[in-house]
């Protein structure tokens, strides 16, 4: 299978597309899906001064699916707009599970969703790089082998 490399250029370039889109929205509320996206929510969170809850479901990597669950809420409250975080929306299991795990126990929050590699959707995901069905190493995935 191919793969793509995301630089530290394009990671950056991703970053402050999804930092133009939500800067505008007000009481934002980040949750990162862990482990993929925590990086990604931690570096928004500083960036918004926004408080950062974490999400638990992993469908890749032969673990078994266990149930969704938030693994640390930061509070959430009521009039929050969440703004969801992944590095990539491929099948779409986990963010459509996210989606019905947020209209079961936060349901009067409007939510936001928005990752760095995706492909076209009615799912309502914002993406900044499509992915045409390649293997990405994301930055904080790669060790150079020279040191």
């Amino acid at each position: 299978m191919e793969k793509i490399y995301l630089s530290y250029q394009d990671y950056n370039y991703a970053i402050n597309r999804i930092f133009k889109e939500i800067k505008k929205i007000e009481n934002i509320h980040i949750i990162s899906i862990y482990r993929g996206s925590l990086g990604i929510g931690v570096h928004l969170s500083n960036l918004l001064n926004a408080p950062l809850s974490i999400l638990k479901f992993q469908t890749r990597d032969g673990d078994k699916h266990e149930k969704l669950k938030m693994i640390y809420n930061a509070g959430i409250k009521k009039d929050d707009n969440l703004v969801v975080v992944d590095d990539i929306y491929d099948t779409g299991k986990t963010l459509k599970e996210v989606k019905k795990y947020l209209k079961t126990f936060f349901p009067k929050n409007k939510a936001y969703y928005f990752t760095i590699f995706g492909r076209p959707n009615n799912d309502s995901i914002n993406f900044i790089f499509e992915n045409k069905g390649k293997w990405v190493n994301f930055l904080w995935e790669i060790i150079e082998e020279n040191y």
